[in-house]
């Protein structure tokens, strides 16, 4: 398997967070902004989104979840039903939560990072056959 600068590009492109693809992307607000400089009011709604998500987590149960943004932490926690540990890390059942600052945060995480972040939340998975 491809694990280059190209093959992660590629991935984005084509299958992150696509309807075929193995990743599902949401948002906490449930009013669509292009971005955060679009007024929207981004707290309407969130407690009933959070607990929208909790059910879909609890009822899809992935292996894990990266949770974008500290600023959020409070609402993830609401998602998680649990306080993060200083580590960063929640359990919802069998999902390991994992919150991380919004990757275009400024300055931003070095891409090293995210790649030793990515080993570490392997690394907390249980071994899964198949």
């Amino acid at each position: 398997m491809r694990t280059d600068n190209d093959a992660i590009a590629d991935y984005q492109c084509m299958l992150w967070g696509a309807a075929n693809g193995e990743t599902c992307l949401t948002e906490l607000s449930a009013l669509a902004a292009n971005n955060v400089s679009v007024q929207r009011n981004r707290e309407a709604f969130r407690n009933e989104r959070c607990d929208r998500l909790r059910a879909r987590l609890l009822e899809h149960s992935p292996a894990f979840v990266v949770m974008y943004g500290l600023g959020a932490r409070g609402s993830y926690e609401r998602v998680s039903g649990a306080a993060f540990a200083a580590d960063g890390y929640a359990r919802l059942g069998n999902t390991l939560c994992a919150l991380v600052e919004h990757p275009t945060a400024r300055p931003g995480k070095p891409m090293r990072w995210w790649i030793a972040k990515g080993i570490e939340i392997r690394n907390k998975l249980p071994i899964r056959n198949g």
